[in-house]
């Protein structure tokens, strides 16, 4: 990309450049959508950050990507012999998702979930993130205690009735509401609801 430009070319790169001393190389010119600078060579869309590394280094080695060790997307700072001190370097691609900031990158930097559990508690999620099995196996018993009349209606994927709405029927037929009159207002027949008032069905609540 740099091996034939003209020198005109290279100096109309470096002026929208602001050198800070030991600081970053700012790219002044346009920006991409997602930050990173641009500008146009010859009829081509450029991003300034890996030109300014091979026009400061070289080619970048195939396979690698530029990263921002100083996380800012608009640096054109290159490292190298010259500049020990530059701000972008290649890197592998997953070298590049691990340094930065997204869910992957965060999870693989933990060492333990919220609550102290090893990473080898640690499940990948489909989502690029990554779940404790035992804080969601505690989640688990937790709610299912929490929540027992719900689970055993679930367990009766047939039934119309919920098992709270089984034990309001049977109190207002205790408290005197006729069988029909109770199955009319829940939507079942007669039958169900004779059930429930004998005792015959929803026998845990």
């Amino acid at each position: 990309m740099t091996d034939d430009l003209t020198a005109a070319e290279i100096e109309a790169f470096w002026d929208k450049v602001e050198k800070r001393q030991g600081s970053c190389w700012e790219w002044r010119g346009a920006q991409h959508g997602n930050g990173y600078g641009t500008f146009r060579l010859r009829g081509k869309k450029v991003f300034a950050h890996r030109f300014a590394y091979e026009l400061c280094v070289g080619p970048i080695p195939v396979g690698k990507q530029i990263d921002h060790l100083c996380r800012n997307k608009s640096c054109v700072r290159p490292l190298s012999g010259d500049d020990k001190n530059g701000h972008i370097e290649p890197v592998t691609p997953r070298e590049n998702t691990l340094r930065g900031t997204g869910p992957s990158a965060v999870n693989s930097r933990k060492t333990t979930c919220a609550n102290g559990h090893s990473p080898m508690s640690f499940k990948p999620t489909r989502t690029a993130g990554r779940v404790c099995v035992e804080c969601k196996a505690a989640r688990s018993r937790a709610w299912r205690a929490k929540n027992s009349s719900v689970m055993r209606s679930y367990a009766r994927p047939w039934a119309k009735l919920t098992a709270d709405q089984a034990r309001e029927a049977r109190a207002l037929m205790e408290a005197g509401k006729s069988t029909g009159s109770t199955a009319g207002m829940f939507g079942v027949s007669f039958k169900a609801m004779q059930k429930i008032r004998r005792g015959l069905t929803w026998k845990h609540i």
